[in-house]
């Protein structure tokens, strides 16, 4: 058995009889954890105020071990702190009295490999300076005290204070670190002002990361402990990236946080590697209250709002041979709606978009559109290309050969073609009301249309020009015999149509620039690129159970449905944008359109999918 020197015994009985000057709030025991808990509750509530549980930032990551509150991640900066890494936990005094802390003592554990320094720090100075600091911290150490200072006296039930402790200078990312107990020593006292509502904030409110470091967490933090258990919103508010090819979709609701929940939560979000060199890209996100009765309990802090920046990784070695140009810079300054690259030879490096319009020719080739950061431009060869058995939307391409312009269409005649990678993602179809020079070669979707069934001539020759009206402008839709539409019978009421963009400048003989700003095609990739939108006179299940009322309309319509509960409904134009949102609308209940303007709209029910297409017809 160990035994204690005089020296060491004298500085225990001192520190006993100094926690013992101070009364015992609350504590963490952890016994019986596993240690990879998301969050663990304290072993009970300070009488007159409240301790949330403890949690971790969202640099570092659960580790299991038992009886602690274990973590692994942390930096291997031996001299700066990770604003990410740490363990957290919020303490309030209840409304009408005030909090006073003495000291937070606490245990901790690592690992041969875990954080060789940690610092302790609080929410009162932004969490700036240091309450505590060790350096080449022993495996085990006990009673490792916080001494707090006059700040930390009669403080108001209004004022937000976390303490987190910090760890750095792991030996390695697997190696761990553990709070083995934390106990919290002072008083709480009858005094203060009236409670203010607790705050709802990111901590922190940016973070930037190279693409290629895939899945990123935000941390959402309430400053005290709410009185009802509450449920806030995330949703994206703005920045430069693209839902699918640059993130993917995430839970905007999160857990519920309050009374006996953890009082902070990580939002992971999904981001992606893509293979196109691009600049330095932006998604922000905020904070928003969702119309719920716990809504009352809470309010959102003025950081509301959280940056994530992604910076491109993509280093594309130039080759030897014709200069690389973006598509913008080929189709560039143009005379007639015809490129000044025409008749020059470049090497461009984009990802295919659309089917090959050239399958069922006798001689075979390509004929579809490859896309960059900066635009879209058509390829065609009438021949095939050596060493490309096949081209496939999503396929990441280097190509060299001469720039064309074809009867309006500015497009690449491949010499050589290179498949870098395939099944890279494709954009959002780009939402338009009509087609233009501008979105040529671009992927877009127009809503509302109806097409005229006698110009669908099913199954014959290489392809068919179909006239579409949207209320306002006459479409041409190209259905290409390569295309599973082709032998598809002409759809009825009204579609939503996606497509890529073509031009095709009609005479004879063929026309050279300058080129009219005629010719514009729609051409869909795929039987799903035509969109049923769900009319009110149609015969299915849906629009027998829910329908707008009347339509045609004038400045009030109801909606009538046999489906129980309430509805969100959103009215939109042809191009897609929300003019007005209705969040919780009752079968029989009026809507005021008094605002809107005479035309054509589309009533849309985001929970079930469905769209109907209702007319403004005046007063």
């Amino acid at each position: 058995m160990r035994k204690l020197s005089f020296f060491a015994i004298y500085a225990l009985i001192l520190l006993s009889a100094s926690q013992a000057s101070a009364q015992l709030l609350q504590q963490f025991n952890f016994t019986g954890a596993l240690g990879s808990e998301v969050s663990l509750a304290p072993d009970g509530q300070p009488a007159n105020g409240s301790l949330g549980s403890i949690t971790r930032g969202s640099g570092i990551q659960p580790s299991a071990a038992n009886n602690v509150f274990s973590a692994k991640g942390f930096t291997t900066d031996p001299a700066v702190v990770d604003s990410a890494d740490y363990f957290d936990f919020p303490i309030a005094a209840n409304s009408g009295f005030q909090l006073s802390l003495d000291s937070i003592v606490f245990g901790q554990k690592r690992s041969n490999s875990g954080v060789r320094s940690y610092v302790v720090r609080s929410s009162l100075d932004g969490f700036n300076s240091n309450l505590k600091a060790d350096s080449g911290t022993v495996v085990i150490s006990y009673k490792n005290k916080v001494v707090l200072g006059s700040q930390f006296q009669n403080m108001s039930s209004g004022q937000n204070l976390r303490f987190r402790f910090f760890g750095y200078g792991s030996g390695s990312t697997t190696g761990t670190w553990r709070l083995d107990s934390v106990r919290i020593y002072g008083k709480i006292l009858p005094g203060g002002g009236v409670v203010s509502k607790p705050k709802l904030s990111f901590s922190p409110n940016s973070a930037s990361f190279t693409e290629s470091a895939g899945n990123q967490n935000t941390s959402v933090l309430i400053s005290q402990l709410p009185s009802v258990a509450i449920r806030p919103a995330i949703y994206v508010k703005g920045g430069t990236a693209s839902a699918g090819p640059d993130f993917t979709a995430f839970d905007t609701i999160g857990v519920a946080m309050g009374p006996g929940l953890p009082l902070s939560l990580n939002l992971p979000v999904g981001f992606l590697d893509d293979a196109v060199q691009e600049s330095t890209e932006t998604l922000v996100l905020v904070l928003r209250k969702r119309g719920l009765a716990s809504d009352t309990a809470f309010d959102i802090g003025a950081d509301s709002l959280f940056t994530f920046t992604i910076n491109d990784n993509d280093v594309i070695t130039p080759p030897s041979g014709p200069a690389i140009r973006t598509i913008a810079q080929i189709r560039g300054a143009d005379s007639g709606n015809q490129a000044d690259s025409v008749g020059k030879t470049f090497r461009v490096f984009g990802t295919v978009y659309g089917h090959n319009q050239r399958l069922s020719a006798t001689t075979g080739g390509y004929q579809m559109f490859i896309r960059d950061a900066s635009g879209g431009i058509g390829i065609f060869k009438n021949a095939p290309v050596s060493g490309i058995t096949s081209l496939n939307e999503g396929d990441s391409l280097r190509v060299m050969g001469k720039i064309e312009c074809f009867r309006g269409l500015t497009q690449i005649n491949p010499d050589s073609m290179v498949v870098i990678a395939t099944g890279r993602p494709i954009k959002t179809p780009v939402v338009v009301n009509n087609l233009s020079e501008v979105v040529e070669s671009g992927l877009v979707r127009i809503n509302g249309l109806q097409v005229n069934p006698t110009t669908w001539t099913t199954s014959v020759g290489t392809g068919f020009t179909v006239k579409a009206f949207n209320g306002v402008d006459t479409i041409a839709i190209r259905i290409d015999n390569d295309c599973e539409l082709f032998a598809q019978p002409a759809p009825t009421g009204t579609v939503d149509i996606i497509g890529m963009v073509s031009q095709f400048v009609a005479g004879n003989p063929t026309p050279t620039a300058p080129f009219p700003a005629t010719g514009y095609q729609l051409i869909p990739r795929r039987g799903s690129d035509v969109v049923v939108v769900t009319a009110v006179n149609s015969s299915s299940n849906f629009s027998r159970v829910i329908q707008v009322v009347p339509n045609p309309g004038t400045d009030f319509v109801s909606l009538e449905s046999s489906l129980d509960g309430e509805f969100l409904v959103q009215l939109s134009d042809l191009q897609g944008r929300i003019l007005r949102q209705f969040d919780s609308v009752n079968a029989g209940q009026k809507l005021d359109l008094t605002s809107v303007s005479n035309g054509i709209y589309l009533f849309r029910f985001p929970k079930t999918g469905k769209v109907i297409r209702w007319i403004k017809s005046g007063n």
